[in-house]
């Protein structure tokens, strides 16, 4: 046995957009899907690292309450999100970090199902 088969080793998590079990299709029948970096790929600490100093950089003088701690972690969850294959508003939009936190803040049950994913990314057994 190795304990390096046991590091997560994918920088990327591809999430199939859900409601009950069923996979949200675009009009061309394809599963709607977001992708965004593994919480333990090297590029998503870099954003983590960078997103953090700045904030803490903002705060200093500044008493931090529950709501800064949601912009922070909607401001997190569209920086690291990198492609998707959905449909806004009637349209199959190329990805945009603008659009990203428009939708992230409106449809926020998405925020959960990619949380979801991303545990899972160290929820297995022996291989």
């Amino acid at each position: 046995m190795d304990l390096k088969n046991f590091v997560p080793s994918a920088d990327n998590v591809e999430v199939e957009l859900k409601i009950n079990d069923k996979n949200l299709k675009n009009p061309d029948g394809s599963n709607m899907t977001i992708t965004t970096l593994s919480p333990y790929s090297k590029k998503y600490k870099e954003i983590i690292q960078k997103l953090s100093n700045e904030r803490i950089k903002k705060s200093k003088d500044k008493q931090l309450d529950s709501s800064d701690y949601e912009d922070f972690a909607l401001e997190v969850l569209t920086e690291t999100t990198v492609d998707w294959n959905i449909t806004w508003d009637s349209k199959k939009p190329k990805f945009d970090k603008k659009l990203a936190k428009e939708i992230y803040d409106s449809a926020f049950w998405i925020k959960a199902l990619i949380n979801q994913e991303q545990a899972k990314l160290v929820d297995f057994t022996i291989p």
